[in-house]
């Protein structure tokens, strides 16, 4: 599990470097992560999309005959380093056996990503037999799916270069290799600084354990805790915040995967900071890696904001809001303080507001009542609220009687490393603890 994640996510580092150019994510062996990752893609949106790419090395190895079983390890090594020329940072490489490797082209249309493949093919069979025989090569793309399992249509690499223009697709690739975010990656073997914890909220309304909080946490040496985007070595660094981002979010998908195959249900609020949505490139890359979450799983996603400052334009919040709900069951806005203006996130679509509770409050009476009455004004716009960090009975008590809809905190349980099943806690069994 945590070699898939470290390969996706690119392992960002607690300590970042400068900036570097960032090699494409590749694992050389195969494995249950491997398994995991084509199974994830062939339930997602990705495999009818044209960027999902089979390379199969069978005429090779039908050319090689007797000298293929001397020559695999050199073979693999070779098709990695040429793989790893070729294809984009945010491109995924893997490998399903000896003579079967799935490419995942992040931006590329489908002749640009069949052009690449193609060339890959081609260099590799130059190596080995001198001469690249590309009558005999092919091509496979991800068409579809059946029973879970990736569809494929053959192509020869002859057609290929036959029917496509490639310049045209050349000056793609050329275009897509400039643009993204150039990330510090880290090796896929690499151990990431920190670890994904799932804090349980508690369902007022319903009396369960509903729902999990997605959260990052390390520990250093002194048993010191940091959470969140804390656990970087510096918290401000914008291209760490977005790498955490999406290491959380490919992390979690894994999860749920897993418990879903057993049967396990449960919903997850994922957090998203400012800065991995602040602008049109910035989110459609976001949104190009949400691709990968299966169907399935959409309607146990919550997506959080965090960071989100006072004053976004309502268009560009409503926007955001619109495009992350594709993929998910609602979006919460976590606020910093009582926000006063509650219509102007009813009027961008948020389902939810969720607060933090001050752990040493100036004023807690006045503080109980300003919470009542933002409650009440998120109650008449149906938008639910959250409240976070309630770690007393009285909090515990307080928050019921006021109306707030979810609740987290040591009242209701830790962070955990593995998320339970959807689970009934009654009032009585909160407050005996």
């Amino acid at each position: 599990m945590a070699g898939l994640l470290k390969f996706i996510s690119a392992g960002f580092q607690k300590s970042i470097a400068p900036t570097q150019h960032k090699k494409p994510k590749i694992l050389k062996c195969y494995s249950d992560a491997e398994r995991k990752l084509e199974r994830i893609i062939s339930n997602s949106d990705l495999v009818d999309s044209g960027r999902v790419h089979l390379l199969g090395l069978e005429a090779l190895k039908l050319k090689l005959g007797d000298k293929w079983p001397g020559l695999r390890s050199r073979i693999l090594e070779n098709l990695t380093k040429i793989v790893n020329s070729h294809i984009a940072e945010d491109d995924v490489f893997f490998s399903r056996s000896d003579d079967e490797h799935i490419v995942v082209f992040s931006r590329l249309s489908e002749a640009g990503s069949r052009l690449i493949c193609s060339n890959i093919l081609r260099e590799l069979t130059e190596i080995y037999l001198g001469s690249a025989d590309t009558d005999c090569l092919t091509v496979k793309t991800a068409v579809g799916r059946s029973k879970g399992e990736m569809l494929f249509e053959e192509k020869g690499v002859d057609s290929i270069y036959k029917d496509i223009s490639v310049e045209e697709a050349e000056e793609e690739i050329r275009q897509a290799s400039q643009g993204g975010t150039n990330f510090q990656s880290a090796s896929p073997l690499q151990e990431l600084p920190y670890e994904v914890v799932y804090r349980p909220i508690w369902d007022v309304r319903n009396q369960a354990i509903s729902t999990y909080i997605v959260n990052t946490q390390s520990i250093d040496r002194y048993k010191n805790i940091s959470r969140g985007y804390e656990v970087l070595a510096d918290p401000s660094c914008i291209e760490a915040m977005i790498g955490m981002d999406y290491m959380v979010m490919i992390e979690t998908i894994t999860t749920m995967d897993d418990l879903f195959q057993n049967n396990f249900r449960a919903i997850f609020s994922l957090p998203i900071c400012y800065e991995t949505l602040f602008n049109t490139d910035m989110l459609q890359g976001f949104l190009s890696r949400c691709k990968v979450i299966p169907v399935a799983l959409h309607k146990y996603i919550s997506f959080t904001l965090i960071n989100f400052p006072d004053g976004v334009p309502e268009t560009k919040l409503r926007f955001i809001i619109s495009s992350l709900m594709a993929y998910s069951r609602g979006v919460v806005v976590a606020c910093d303080h009582i926000p006063q203006n509650v219509s102007y996130y009813h009027e961008c679509g948020v389902k939810g507001l969720s607060l933090t509770y001050p752990d040493k409050p100036v004023n807690p009476t006045a503080y109980w009542k300003q919470l009542a009455l933002f409650v009440g004004k998120c109650r008449k716009l149906h938008i639910y609220t959250a409240l976070q960090n309630i770690k007393t009975e009285e909090d515990l008590i307080l928050s019921k009687e006021i109306g707030v809809n979810f609740l987290s905190g040591d009242m209701i349980g830790p962070y955990v490393d593995i998320p339970g099943h959807m689970t009934r806690v009654t009032w009585q069994d909160l407050v005996a603890k």
